[in-house]
């Protein structure tokens, strides 16, 4: 609170497993975007604590939030502690939101469809497109930058659709350009990535 600098060492490895399971918990069973804004707001509440400010009003409000984000926030964490790392090695959650169907892109029915995400690009892209022609970059340098967003989108489509199907085992990482995708070695199924200048 006063800001003087000091060389003090907190160690608390208890609650470092702990706060590791629950984010573990918390990936299962909280919105996206619910946990983002807790996270934004945690730097405030953690202040207000070490400050002393227990029994202020802003952190009453802060408190009522966080323990409205963590109603479902409840399960079964299983770790490995090994040379100061923990891991996880399975959880699970009767809030779960985490649903393989609607997760998986193959073979399934879902509600997710892949095609919805090019109306969702084109809207989103909206603003930027608008920018780009009355500040100056050509028509032509954006349409060729959206050109290459759309073959990475695709690409990257591609091959989570080969890891899924369990064609893809491992793969090479090349330069952010057009590629030409060659199998390779079809008993090991190994891809490897060539660039196309």
């Amino acid at each position: 609170f006063v800001g003087m600098k000091s060389r003090g060492v907190y160690e608390t490895p208890g609650g470092t497993i702990l706060m590791f399971a629950h984010r573990q918990v918390e990936t299962l069973t909280m919105d996206r975007d619910l946990m983002h804004l807790r996270d934004s707001l945690m730097p405030k509440y953690a202040e207000l604590i070490y400050n002393g400010f227990w029994f202020a009003p802003e952190r009453e409000a802060l408190q009522a939030f966080i323990d409205k984000s963590q109603e479902k926030v409840t399960g079964t964490v299983r770790v490995k502690l090994y040379k100061g790392n923990t891991i996880c090695v399975g959880r699970k959650s009767p809030y779960s939101l985490y649903d393989e169907n609607i997760a998986s892109m193959e073979g399934v029915k879902s509600d997710y469809n892949p095609d919805d995400a090019t109306g969702f690009i084109r809207l989103s892209s909206l603003r930027l497109r608008e920018r780009a022609l009355k500040q100056g970059v050509s028509e032509d340098a954006f349409a060729n930058k959206c050109k290459l967003v759309k073959e990475y989108l695709i690409r990257k489509h591609f091959l989570k659709t080969l890891f899924a199907k369990g064609r893809l085992f491992c793969c090479i990482k090349t330069p952010h350009m057009p590629i030409n995708l060659q199998r390779q070695n079809a008993q090991k199924k190994t891809c490897v990535f060539h660039a196309r200048k």
